[in-house]
């Protein structure tokens, strides 16, 4: 059957079916002969693409597999730069928090040289000068330490994004704070009911769905 003749047989087929009415047996009798010949016209439509499609599907996977091999060299070379640009990221700030480390030692060290000054001239009764030492104490120890940090370079972001990781299926609640974590399989319900037929499975509604099957 040509492409002309399946287009043929399928306008027939769509003017019977839009124009049928089943009120009885006859008009059953000529719904399943017709349901018949839609079942052995699908096969054959399904005969005709086929060549076709096996054809199209070469191509398409071998031009997937190409652009694959494309790609690949791209992502592992993006991967590789990407966690080099990390690793300087991460030894950048290890540097910039041992700079603040020390300049907050350092501060500390000169706030308690300023107090043990200011407490030798209190003793002394130079209370003027103690308290300009108190009060100069008191500013360096409120300071924050700042320095000119690398800036990121325009284009440059740095993401960061929670992960988790399943440590233990069985301890993962169906629900959590109304939200539904587990996907209920449905297929794996219908087989257990197929297996024993007389079950209940709390939350589940079991229901006989009728449908029209063709032998031809």
């Amino acid at each position: 059957m040509d492409k002309m003749e399946i287009k043929k047989k399928s306008s027939d087929i769509q003017n019977f079916s839009e124009n049928a009415v089943v009120q009885n047996r006859s008009d059953l009798e000529d719904a399943l002969e017709m349901l018949k010949t839609i079942k052995k016209h699908k096969t054959m439509i399904t005969d005709y693409w086929k060549e076709a499609k096996e054809s199209a599907k070469k191509t398409y996977q071998n031009i997937v597999s190409k652009e694959r091999q494309m790609l690949d060299i791209c992502e592992r070379c993006e991967t590789e730069l990407k966690d080099k640009v990390l690793k300087y990221d991460m030894l950048k700030k290890s540097y910039e928090n041992k700079l603040l480390r020390k300049a907050n030692r350092d501060k500390f060290v000169e706030v308690q040289k300023l107090l043990e000054e200011a407490e030798a001239l209190q003793r002394k009764g130079d209370l003027p000068k103690a308290e300009e030492k108190f009060k100069l104490a008191k500013k360096l120890n409120n300071m924050k330490i700042s320095f000119d940090k690398e800036k990121y370079l325009k284009g440059l972001l740095f993401q960061e994004r929670t992960k988790c990781e399943i440590i233990d299926n069985s301890l993962v609640p169906t629900f959590f704070k109304g939200i539904e974590l587990r996907e209920v399989n449905t297929k794996k319900i219908l087989e257990i009911k197929h297996e024993n037929p007389e079950i209940d499975i709390p939350g589940i509604k079991f229901y006989k769905e009728k449908s029209v099957a063709i032998r031809i």
